[in-house]
């Protein structure tokens, strides 16, 4: 009988010891979306400045790939699992010496597509981002902002 209680008592404990880890890995991968602090306002301004300004039409055309768009087309992304799977494909398409989701990204949606810009790998003085269309897959860049 004592070995029973001994063995359901290593049971409970090897569960709770599970769950903790488990808590502790999910607490490490997010959150995915950074805040729209003063460098997400800085990127939001660039992209409703270049986005939406007949005068960027060069910029906008050859490294984006976007048409020129509304200022309501250009929307600052703070849904987690969007995030998520922006964060995921920045880490496939660009290969950052650290994975994006243990420390998030700012994603600004574009009309139908996400810029995603990782403000802690730098190209010299720039971030770098780039843009996905609606499935993640790579529509352009990279490019620095």
């Amino acid at each position: 009988m004592t070995l029973i209680r001994l063995l359901a008592g290593m049971t409970l404990v090897l569960r709770v010891a599970a769950a903790a880890s488990a808590t502790t890995i999910a607490r490490a991968r997010g959150p995915y979306c950074k805040p729209l602090d003063e460098t997400g306002k800085h990127i939001l301004y660039t992209l409703q400045r270049q986005a939406t300004s007949p005068s960027d039409l060069a910029y906008r055309a050859k490294i984006w790939r976007i048409p020129l768009l509304a200022p309501s087309d250009v929307v600052f992304v703070t849904d987690e699992p969007i995030c998520e799977q922006a964060a995921r494909a920045y880490d496939r398409e660009m290969s950052p010496e650290t994975s994006t989701l243990t420390r998030g990204v700012y994603v600004v949606r574009l009309r139908s597509w996400y810029l995603v810009v990782d403000s802690e790998s730098m190209a010299g003085e720039w971030m770098r981002g780039i843009v996905l269309d609606s499935t993640y897959a790579r529509h352009s860049g990279p490019m620095g902002l």
